[in-house]
């Protein structure tokens, strides 16, 4: 007879739930449909962790819940742990589902999720390099760049100027050819794939190796790409006009391409985000990003000896473990920098409108009894 299925929830003793041979109606009752286990799937995905198990995160957080010990934390359990009340934030009743048969469930809709976003990303990374090299004009250097296709990545990667340029670590000097095609070979000293500080993450494109935080994780790019996927407010037809009818010429028709609007704050408002940039949404977005910039035939989790888990990871602790009180100052102006850019300044709410008025009446009335 088959084991007994548990729920393990974090800081209490596992409670069996029905077996197999219970009453389909008990069991219907138990747990949500598999509809609502695959949503829950696919927020974790866009919104928690990419690439690890979502097991791992409760067996942090029961690790915690044991332990008594003042031994230092890793920088993988901090990272663990953050996942696990990021999650709890984005679907808090996942902690009652963690059986083996709800969780197939809900890594089959993070599957989904990331399928589905990894072809939007395809397909936006292709129109948003056509339209700059559109924009440059006749004349510009840029002009000889190759029209992408945002059906498919085959052009891309190193071999093609700009997403080379943009995939190259900026401690590489891209415009110079010689250096250009030891990267493109892979020579040694020269490799790709030896760190995360790339171009397309830059704010300028560039970035300066001698302060490698500086404009970095602000790319035009990288912005543009995080709100076609979680505000929905990229409509790359209306933005670049005539596109579509330039790139058609090459790639014959285009339509089946054309990208609806998405209701604002749409994924955003599943994810529970509250109109705020999360450092894991961030991350998310950088992988997808990069990998399509790549000449990938089809979803790797490494590419070319570039390592996508590692990179998650890389700006996940850059966020979430930083080595002191400067740094984090730095953080929490970057992700305000990211806020204001999605979403747009905060504005003030009522209550603090009616706050601001209640104390200039008082004061106005301490000015009226002083006269007196």
């Amino acid at each position: 007879m088959p084991a007994t299925p548990t729920i393990v929830t974090p800081g209490h003793q596992p409670t069996q739930v029905a077996s197999t041979n219970s009453d389909p109606k008990m069991l219907t009752n138990l747990r949500p449909s598999s509809e609502m286990l695959s949503g829950m799937g696919r927020c974790i995905c866009r919104g928690v962790i990419l690439f690890d198990d979502i097991s791992s995160l409760f067996l942090e957080a029961d690790r915690r819940e044991a332990s008594s010990s003042n031994t230092p934390l890793t920088v993988e359990q901090v990272r663990s742990y953050k996942g696990y009340v990021e999650m709890l934030k984005i679907v808090p009743s996942i902690q009652n589902l963690a059986d083996s048969l709800a969780a197939d469930q809900i890594s089959k809709g993070s599957s989904e999720a990331k399928r589905d976003d990894i072809h939007t990303m395809k397909r936006f990374v292709g129109e948003f390099l056509n339209a700059w090299m559109l924009s440059a004009g006749t004349g510009s250097t840029t002009s000889t760049y190759q029209a992408l296709n945002p059906r498919e990545r085959t052009l891309r990667g190193l071999r093609h100027d700009l997403c080379g340029c943009l995939l190259c670590p900026t401690i590489y000097d891209w415009k110079n050819l010689t250096v250009r095609q030891l990267v493109r070979n892979n020579a040694p000293n020269y490799q790709a794939s030896s760190n995360f500080f790339c171009r397309c993450f830059y704010e300028d494109y560039e970035g300066n190796a001698d302060a490698l935080e500086t404009g970095f994780l602000k790319s035009p790019l990288l912005v543009r790409g995080f709100t076609r996927l979680y505000a929905g407010v990229t409509n790359l037809e209306q933005t670049f006009g005539d596109l579509r009818q330039n790139l058609e010429q090459t790639f014959g028709d285009l339509s089946e391409l054309h990208i609806p609007p998405i209701h604002k704050d749409s994924v955003s408002a599943k994810l529970n985000l509250c109109r705020t940039v999360t450092p894991r949404t961030i991350a998310y977005t950088a992988v997808l990003v990069h990998f399509n910039l790549t000449e990938a035939a089809r979803w790797e989790p490494e590419f070319n000896g570039f390592s996508y888990p590692r990179l998650f990871n890389f700006i996940v602790d850059f966020f979430e473990s930083p080595p002191g009180r400067r740094a984090q100052k730095r953080l929490d102006d970057l992700l305000e920098w990211w806020n204001n850019r999605v979403f747009g300044p905060v504005q003030p709410s009522v209550v603090d409108i009616e706050q601001s008025g209640i104390a200039f009446e008082r004061q106005r009335a301490a000015l009226e009894s002083e006269e007196d």
